[in-house]
């Protein structure tokens, strides 16, 4: 009897030893900050999604209190329901448009959102940008984005803002590799849906009950948010490796095939199947009788001051410039009918005059990544004017 109460007072003791030492470790990495939301779970339709009502600091570029709505996209909280005497613009992209290194309100979609008030030709009628972006995705998550997830919103316009330095990659399994992730094949002459990554363990241990309880624990314990923090730089050092072969320039994941023509291989495949999908969005929405556009965003490197890095990049892979996306993507608006509005030539030129960087962070990368707040009110100003013009065209 003695011994099993000497066990039984050995074992409290150390269960407490355990809940003073988290509690201790709680409030330590609180008071120095140390902080790893986690914003995504995995999603039977794209692979992963945003969590409804996540929110917390987001301090690995920029610095910005990022919260994710109801519905699971980082916006303000919206209604289902348009609002009346309102016009809605879906904008979809990855996460140059997300924009989670900058406040919500320095976003593009946001600034858009404010500048469009002052479109008198809109008859004063109140604009809502509804940012569906989501970090990661690629054209396929967007095309299921737009049949399963948008049209309940009542879009007047459709934006998809396309990022060539990784989204051509993300659309193919060979380059990309990702496996918990969606993608478009051809079979035959058609396009089919490949969702197999609903069967593989990672993605089965990532929907589990016991994931997700330790999703909704790291609401609210630090300790938790760190550890899968670890467990998914774990993850993503895996796919990196998958695709080292692959030549790039690093960053964010920049392929340098990405900006000179692919006439056969992965890189070939990866570009008709993108063009693919693009025709798809718009037949999707011409059937809502609904405008769409394409904006190609800029990669760091195309817009760049440092003229010895963009001439450095153009040598490497032997091209006279950096906007071969752009050219090939407005071919394809032409022959789909697709309006494509290319802003890289635009920017480059304002980077120059005002001799600013529109990507990186001090204290950071600057002239490198995502951009930053300059850079998302130039993308903001020049697109603006063209989504006022549409709306109208269209009769908004």
């Amino acid at each position: 009897m003695t011994k099993s109460r000497h066990l039984l007072a050995s074992s409290a003791l150390v269960v407490l030893a355990l809940g003073l030492s988290w509690v201790a470790g709680e409030i330590a990495f609180r008071l120095l900050g140390i902080e790893y939301p986690i914003f995504s779970a995995a999603d039977p339709t794209g692979g992963w999604s945003h969590r409804p009502g996540a929110a917390g600091w987001q301090t690995k570029e920029g610095k910005a209190y990022v919260e994710i709505n109801d519905f699971g996209f980082r916006d303000r909280p919206r209604s289902l329901a348009k609002p009346e005497n309102t016009l809605r613009i879906a904008l979809l992209g990855d996460s140059m448009a997300e924009g989670r290194q900058v406040d919500l309100d320095e976003t593009f979609g946001a600034l858009i959102e404010q500048e469009l008030q002052s479109c008198l030709a809109l008859g004063g009628r109140r604009i809502e940008v509804l940012n569906f972006a989501v970090s990661g995705y690629g054209t396929a998550h967007q095309l299921l984005q737009l049949r399963e997830q948008i049209w309940p919103f009542e879009p007047d316009l459709v934006l998809l803002a396309f990022f060539a330095g990784n989204d051509i990659r993300n659309n193919s399994r060979a380059l990309f590799n990702e496996r918990a992730s969606p993608y478009f094949l051809y079979d035959g002459d058609q396009l089919s849906l490949d969702r197999s990554f609903v069967e593989t363990s990672s993605f089965k241990l990532r929907n589990s009950f016991l994931y997700r309880f330790v999703l909704a624990l790291s609401d609210h314990s630090r300790i938790t948010q760190a550890a899968l923090h670890v467990f998914r730089s774990y993850r993503r050092s895996r796919v990196k490796e998958r695709y080292s072969e692959q030549a790039e320039i690093a960053d964010l994941g920049i392929d340098a095939q990405a900006y000179g023509p692919a006439e056969r291989g992965p890189w070939h495949e990866a570009w008709v199947v993108t063009e693919a999908m693009l025709v798809e969005m718009q037949r999707d929405v011409s059937e809502r009788a609904v405008p769409f556009a394409v904006t190609p965003l800029p990669s760091a490197v195309q817009v760049s001051i440092d003229t010895a890095w963009r001439k450095a990049f153009r040598d490497g892979l032997g091209v006279e410039d950096l906007f071969f996306p752009e050219r090939r993507l407005q071919a394809l608006g032409r022959r789909a009918a697709i309006p494509v509005w290319p802003i890289a030539q635009e920017m480059l030129a304002a980077a120059e005059a005002r001799q600013t960087y529109f990507h990186g962070f001090p204290g950071g990368r600057i002239g490198r990544g995502h951009f930053n707040e300059a850079g998302h009110r130039l993308v903001a100003d020049i697109l603006s004017p063209k989504l006022c013009a549409a709306l109208v065209d269209h009769g908004g």
